[in-house]
């Protein structure tokens, strides 16, 4: 199945867990409202659980999972099935998170079946050797961010945006980047 792909410029809207249920659904009209009134593309990540309650009560958000597990129907209990997820309305996946770390196998896995579904990828990436390891793996968007600056409102001093960006885009033109 195709990937899709996403108009740029596009936002992320990510509460992670900090929301749930009503509070990420308030969160999600709010955001779907702007979207549609900016035309702008946005990455609306949810719960697992909320998934479908985000799909079902909007029309302009790119609905994102926060991961899903490499597995087929069957056997997987606790995991995250990649069909499931298309089936709860998601359109896109973030793999390799911070919060969430994968193995190179496991994220080349995760990568091949999002990819298998139809869900834009979205693989974060520490420093600038994984941002070239991570390009190699050839996902819709690699999202550069030092671990150490998350969720601290600031960015590299340095020049680590430019040099990351570079260092996907040497690897994979059309890949997008997120700073």
């Amino acid at each position: 199945m195709p990937t899709p792909c996403l108009r740029t410029p596009f936002l992320v809207v990510n509460p992670k867990a900090y929301l749930v249920g009503r509070q990420v659904l308030e969160l999600a009209l709010l955001a779907d409202e702007l979207a549609a009134r900016f035309e702008v593309e946005v990455l609306f990540t949810a719960q697992h659980v909320d998934l479908w309650k985000v799909a079902s009560a909007t029309s302009h958000l790119v609905v994102t999972a926060q991961h899903l597990d490499p597995i087929r129907p069957g056997r997987g209990m606790g995991q995250v099935l990649p069909e499931g997820l298309v089936e709860a309305g998601a359109r896109a996946v973030f793999l390799n998170h911070a919060e969430h770390p994968l193995t190179l196998a496991q994220l080349d896995q995760s990568l091949r079946r999002a990819e298998e579904v139809g869900l834009i990828t979205v693989v974060c990436a520490d420093s600038e050797r994984q941002c070239r390891a991570v390009a190699e793996l050839g996902p819709s968007v690699v999202l550069c961010e030092p671990t150490a600056n998350i969720g601290t409102g600031s960015m590299d001093s340095g020049d680590y945006a430019e040099r990351t960006t570079k260092a996907v885009k040497a690897i994979a033109p059309d890949t997008l980047v997120v700073q």
